[in-house]
């Protein structure tokens, strides 16, 4: 099995840049060497050939995993949203809130477990558009959200 060849900074800078898409004309200008020179580093018998998959293989797991930690820090910040939104003043605001929760929840989304539920803080506004939703079923909508009475004008 053979070793793999000390990488050097130019070597590292090549692969970085064929990583992000950057062409062999473009890495050979950005490390001062000639295009052939590039090419043949990158070729399945290159000096390069196998640092750079195991690279590319190791940034993409680094990639995934900056991704998934971007996405439960953002649907933490959703579900803190939707709580605020379901506990808001406004009446338009809190139905239309209550009702992306319930659309959601009729896809296929998977719903939150109890404990999240819990932990959001959200448990009596969930409580409630359970509540709302066997209302609708049962076919009470008016009842949920009274019509705005107008003023006549004597």
């Amino acid at each position: 099995m053979n070793q793999l060849e000390p990488i050097e900074q130019n070597d590292l800078k090549a692969m970085e840049l064929k990583y992000l898409g950057n062409s062999y004309a473009e890495i050979a200008e950005a490390v001062g060497v000639e295009y052939s020179t590039v090419k043949s580093w990158f070729m399945r018998s290159g000096r390069l050939y196998r640092a750079y998959l195991e690279y590319s293989i190791a940034e993409a797991k680094e990639r995934r995993y900056s991704a998934s930690r971007l996405h439960t820090r953002l649907l933490d910040k959703a579900v803190s949203t939707m709580g605020d939104l379901l506990d808001s003043h406004d009446e338009r605001i809190r139905f239309v809130a209550a009702k992306e929760v319930i659309n959601r929840e009729l896809t296929d989304i998977e719903p939150l477990s109890q404990e999240e539920v819990k932990e959001a803080g959200i448990m009596e506004s969930m409580e409630a558009i359970r509540r709302m939703r066997i209302q609708l079923k049962l076919g009470e909508k008016d009842s949920l959200f009274p019509k705005p009475t107008t003023l006549q004008q004597s």
